[in-house]
């Protein structure tokens, strides 16, 4: 919610990127990384993107592996990055407000 004195569109431009690294395999990083999706995902617009390469996929952890949409390998960054609005809302969404790539 904007706060007094700030517009919607100020408040819609806050953006917070929160990354989970784990140190080995099987550590659980990709089941907090989802967690905090999950719980983020009622009061703020989330991608949760898995970038481990071989990574099962956030998508299999959150059960949406049959979900159309894009996937992190179809997806490649030239020149800053695709248009965030595009890849919103071409990633397959898990929740209101929960999308996974």
């Amino acid at each position: 919610m904007p706060s007094e004195g700030e517009s919607s569109e100020a408040a819609a431009a806050v953006t917070a990127v929160v990354v989970v690294v784990g140190a080995v395999g099987g550590c659980g990083a990709s089941t907090l990384a989802a967690a905090m999706a999950v719980r983020a995902a009622p009061s703020h617009r989330t991608l949760l993107v898995e970038t481990d390469p071989h990574g099962t996929g956030v998508d299999l952890l959150l059960g949406t592996e049959d979900h159309s949409g894009l996937r992190v390998e179809d997806v490649r960054a030239d020149l800053g990055g695709p248009d965030p609005d595009a890849l919103w809302g071409a990633a397959p969404e898990v929740l209101p407000g929960l999308r996974v790539l």
